[in-house]
């Protein structure tokens, strides 16, 4: 009798020692499905930056969609000013990003092949300025605003950062701010002549502030270029990083042809 309650003992013991063994061993979930970080841009109308007293944005409804099938991953938007976000998708500490395509940043990051947007780039002006601009040397007596970080296509790039380090020896100036906001106030003040970025952005923020009557964009066109979602070479998150962007790429083809895309769309101005 001793010895059978003996056993049943032993064997208690080495089932709850198995069933410990497994819980130890088995990952969490977080370890299995990691946090994503993707940027979240302020750049309206397709990016608000998380702001609690604006919309979501135009990119950002299409990608919550599109990454929510996807992926079983967490998504985390999180604001990041022009300049963090390429250092930071660079180093894989951003995984995710919207970005124009251009074969220099193929060192860097993967990119989808379907565009989710595409935006514009043309000098801004005031609306009663005689300014006309037909070719690059039209900016050289002119002050300029700058955001920060910004690319544009790579000769304005050029161009701008010529200016800025005395290269290039011009009888205007460059203003380098911060925010987007920054330069419709200052070409409103008159302390810059002109800026350079996507109308469709611009003239939604001039709008939320009563302004957009006061600007007007010029036909001199900087860029024109499709955005499309990219991911960091350098993020350990997703294995198969080319098969994730073959399945969003599918994802946003079939959403595309959705009511609720056109919805949204329309949402933002877009028709």
């Amino acid at each position: 009798m001793q010895n059978l309650i003996h056993i049943q003992r032993l064997a208690l013991y080495f089932t709850l020692a198995f069933l410990m063994s497994l819980l130890i061993g088995q990952p969490t979930y977080s370890e299995e499905l990691p946090q994503l970080i993707i940027n979240d841009s302020d750049w309206p109308p397709y990016f608000f930056a998380g702001k609690a007293d604006s919309p979501k944005g135009l990119g950002k409804e299409i990608l919550e969609v599109c990454l929510a099938k996807v992926l079983e991953n967490e998504v985390i938007f999180k604001y990041h000013p022009i300049r963090e976000m390429w250092s930071y998708l660079m180093i894989g500490r951003i995984d995710l990003n919207v970005n124009s395509y251009k074969e220099s940043r193929e060192e860097t990051m993967l990119f989808s092949h379907e565009p989710i947007f595409s935006a514009g780039y043309k000098p801004i002006v005031l609306a009663d300025s005689q300014i006309t601009i037909n070719t690059l040397k039209d900016f050289d007596p002119l002050n300029i605003g700058h955001l920060d970080g910004l690319k544009y296509s790579d000769w304005f790039l050029e161009y701008i950062l010529n200016r800025q380090t005395g290269k290039s020896k011009v009888p205007g100036k460059i203003f380098v701010v911060k925010s987007a906001d920054d330069l419709i106030s200052m070409l409103l003040e008159k302390k810059i002549d002109v800026f350079v970025e996507a109308g469709d952005s611009t003239f939604w923020r001039a709008k939320k502030m009563g302004l957009a009557e006061k600007m007007k964009s010029l036909d001199f066109e900087i860029r024109t270029s499709n955005y499309f979602l990219t991911l960091s070479k350098k993020s350990n998150k997703i294995k198969n990083k080319q098969g994730f962007l073959n399945n969003f790429d599918e994802c946003l083809r079939q959403f595309k042809k959705d009511d609720q895309y056109l919805t949204i769309l329309k949402n933002y101005g877009f028709q």
